[in-house]
């Protein structure tokens, strides 16, 4: 398989699989039409709520992040399974699809965050152990997010890497996945102050579902672009039959 400068040349269905998990990654977008009277505030509340057992057609969303886990975790396998170089960064993306596979298998029983009492059991830890797992992996899926996104963005964006430059004429889909790392890592720093709440007086209005939601949606931004600069690496190794030695130089530089 030949290399390029996004570590590996990636097989036809994994640009494709990576740009499907992030459509699905989104199904949250879609709760007005499909969580109809769940009464859960989207400034206030995590988009994983939507997902939880008392909420009404709460196995949309699952199913959605559930593919989308599915999804991600396959592709980012067989590129580790090519030969991937660097490969830190897609065992991070590997990891995050696990455990979003992990967040749909194991659903929040309520929603905290609405819900005085359902909160007050998770305190107590008084709620099904799938609650309390879906806690820990919805962290896991955090971290390994913003681990792939660090790591990988120098290596996929066109802005950053001159043999993809040179050869794609897509700059658009780098700014977008620019675009989506910067936007999870506000989002993720935002989620976290958002979280400070319970100890920290900040002196804006509570915003935890529109800073969770800037974090995740960002995430299916990259991911979407990164779907898209693998495949534009695939047709460029087929149009113009780049050798190995060739790609391999340029990541040494």
């Amino acid at each position: 398989m030949t290399r390029t400068s996004l570590g590996v040349s990636p097989a036809g269905w994994v640009p494709l699989a990576v740009a499907a998990a992030a459509l699905c990654y989104l199904s949250w977008v879609l709760a007005p039409w499909v969580a109809v009277g769940s009464g859960l505030d989207p400034v206030t509340t995590y988009a994983s709520e939507l997902a939880a057992t008392d909420q009404p057609r709460s196995g949309f969303f699952r199913v959605g992040d559930l593919v989308a886990g599915l999804l991600v975790a396959g592709a980012a396998a067989a590129v580790l399974a090519g030969g991937a170089r660097r490969r830190i960064g897609w065992v991070a993306l590997m990891a995050f699809g696990i455990a979003t596979i992990g967040d749909a298998s194991a659903p929040l029983s309520c929603a905290p965050s609405a819900d005085a009492a359902c909160a007050a059991r998770e305190a107590a830890f008084d709620v099904p152990w799938t609650h309390t797992v879906h806690v820990g992996t919805s962290v896991a899926a955090s971290v390994a997010m913003l681990i792939a996104v660090v790591a990988l963005t120098p290596l996929v964006t066109p802005l950053v890497t001159p043999m993809v430059t040179s050869r794609v004429r897509g700059g658009w889909a780098g700014g977008l996945l620019l675009l989506g790392a910067l936007g999870n890592v506000v989002g993720t720093a935002w989620t976290m102050l958002e979280v400070g709440r319970a100890v920290v007086a900040w002196p804006w209005p509570p915003l935890l579902g529109i800073a969770q939601r800037v974090q995740v949606g960002s995430a299916s931004l990259w991911l979407l672009a990164l779907g898209v600069l693998l495949w534009q690496a695939r047709a460029v190794r087929t149009r113009t039959g780049i050798s190995t030695t060739e790609f391999s130089a340029t990541e040494r530089t």
